[in-house]
């Protein structure tokens, strides 16, 4: 069984809750994986499409209550976003 059963919509987003801390904690072993075993994981034990675990960790970075969780991590990712942004601009 998967964390997500399914697709996150407005209601997932707008409470944090299981899905969230998954998100959180997985994320940074996530980010040490090549690219097809992360999207392997986040499919079979997040149980969420690539798209949507990126859509939503976007979304965390910006949450108070993920910053409470896991504020190493969300630093982490808000720093990595704001790279990214000035390199793609």
């Amino acid at each position: 069984m998967t964390v997500a059963e399914a697709e996150p919509g407005q209601e997932e987003q707008e409470q944090f809750g299981d899905l969230h801390r998954a998100i959180l904690d997985a994320d940074d072993s996530l980010s040490a994986l090549p690219p097809g075993p992360r999207e392997k994981y986040i499919r079979e034990v997040i149980g969420l499409r690539p798209v949507q675990y990126f859509q939503l960790l976007n979304w965390l970075l910006d949450h108070p209550e993920a910053w409470k969780y896991k504020a190493a991590t969300v630093k982490r990712r808000r720093r990595q976003r704001e790279e990214n942004r000035r390199k793609y601009q």
